[in-house]
């Protein structure tokens, strides 16, 4: 959009994010899609971006692609978050929520983490995968998805030093997927 290009031209970071990521509808439905792919597969979803407005445009756009979710903010009180999280264990799969779902969670059932924002904070980055990686009952997989943008490439670049340095896996999503189908391939002979 017009308004992105003028952010960029001035070097105005937080418009930048305004438009690059948090009204980016294309980029919107790709997080909200990737979520569902995974609800319909069974595992239980959780997106955390930063802003609240970011949470309301994935509300609307959620609601006009008919992805169930539930939706989180700062401003909700204890109980409700508590409600969300007991929905999550109770086999409602997809949470969106801001930096409120960034530390302090405890879903042992959580599988997925879709870090839906562009920060490079190395706290945040860890508190983010740390929501998946707890221990659950048949809980087989714990995956991070990090939307790599090039609109932020020095952000993706730091994040990824982070996971290398905490020795995490990294693929790709169409690495991912070639390894599913690989995997099955090989369990179906």
């Amino acid at each position: 959009s017009s308004e992105f290009f003028s952010a960029v031209a001035s070097r105005d970071f937080i418009s930048q994010r305004r438009f690059g990521i948090v009204r980016n509808d294309d980029r919107n439905a790709l997080l909200l899609k990737i979520a569902d792919y995974f609800r319909k597969k069974g595992l239980r979803v959780f997106i955390i971006v930063s802003w609240t407005a970011h949470i309301e445009e994935l509300k609307g756009l959620a609601y006009r692609l008919n992805i169930p979710a539930y939706f989180l903010t700062g401003e909700d009180e204890g109980s409700v978050r508590e409600e969300a999280y007991d929905r999550m264990r109770n086999n409602e799969n997809i949470i969106i929520c801001g930096t409120v779902g960034g530390e302090g969670v405890d879903i042992t059932s959580l599988n997925v983490v879709i870090l839906g924002d562009v920060g490079k904070s190395e706290i945040r980055v860890i508190q983010g995968i740390g929501r998946q990686t707890r221990k659950g009952e048949n809980k087989t997989e714990a995956l991070t998805v990090d939307i790599q943008d090039a609109i932020f490439p020095k952000h993706a670049k730091k994040r990824n030093k982070i996971y290398k340095e905490e020795n995490y896996e990294i693929y790709s999503l169409v690495e991912y997927f070639k390894n599913l189908k690989s995997n099955k391939e090989k369990s179906d002979v």
